[in-house]
């Protein structure tokens, strides 16, 4: 899911969201157990192998990946629910007005 079209409350759901994937024990518990198993794999593979060890970098850099993205999405709630509160406080302003 990208940015474009989120409306400020869906990314602060879609935050919601992430922070309690980034809480889950369970998935935690995999997401270092695929971290684990790739260094193992990195440590059993040889240096003359590079087919092997490019491989193995892409399994790490896609277990990173998905936990920069989740923390991507939690940053980007705080930043919407800024903007979605400066929103409301306009609105109010504007009505108040009249």
């Amino acid at each position: 899911m990208s940015d474009v079209g989120l409306s400020d409350p869906e990314r602060v759901e879609r935050a919601r969201l992430a922070k309690e994937l980034q809480e889950n024990r369970v998935l935690n518990e995999a997401l270092d157990r695929m971290r684990d198993l790739a260094i193992e794999t990195l440590e059993a593979t040889s240096l003359r192998d590079p087919e092997g060890l490019a491989i193995v970098h892409q399994k790490l850099k896609v277990i990173r990946l998905f936990s920069d993205v989740l923390a991507g999405y939690v940053e980007d709630g705080k930043l919407a629910l800024v903007d979605w509160d400066k929103a409301k406080d306009a609105r109010k302003r504007r009505f108040s007005v009249l």
